[in-house]
């Protein structure tokens, strides 16, 4: 039975990857026609909004959007210039190590702006017959007993 059970395993995460990466697909196009802006920028902003002074530590940016620091600094220098200061960097006085990055009013608007059409995307998506398919494979092997 294990045979089977890594088959399913197997399946489900072949289900999983491919919903992701079509949906991740379609949300980089979508920003970025209606935007300027990708997915990884987007969720940037996204996450810092969501804390309560919207901003915290570069790594911890990092490491919470599943990038490298290095990758994570340079989309930092984008929103900085590129993208008419959506976001801000200081050091702390508290931790002089510790690189802060927070959003800043144009950040907070571009992200109000990109939000209808990163949810009317998922939305669209989840309701696919494809992604439906896939997500399906996925909750039975969530739900099937180990």
């Amino acid at each position: 039975m294990k045979n089977e059970n890594d088959l399913e395993l197997t399946s489900s995460w072949q289900a999983l990857s491919r919903a992701h990466l079509r949906i991740m697909s379609e949300l980089e196009n979508a920003l970025q026609a209606n935007h300027h802006l990708s997915v990884n920028e987007f969720t940037v902003l996204l996450v810092l909004s969501e804390t309560p002074d919207n901003g915290m530590g570069i790594q911890q940016l990092a490491d919470t959007v599943g990038l490298s620091q290095s990758v994570m600094s340079r989309l930092v220098s984008r929103l900085e210039g590129e993208h008419g200061g959506c976001i801000e960097r200081s050091i702390r006085e508290t931790d002089r190590r510790c690189v802060f990055t927070q959003l800043t009013e144009q950040g907070l608007r571009r992200l109000k702006e990109a939000l209808p059409t990163y949810r009317e995307t998922i939305a669209a998506l989840f309701a696919h017959p494809d992604i439906q398919k896939e997500l399906r494979i996925v909750s039975k092997a969530v739900r099937a007993p180990q």
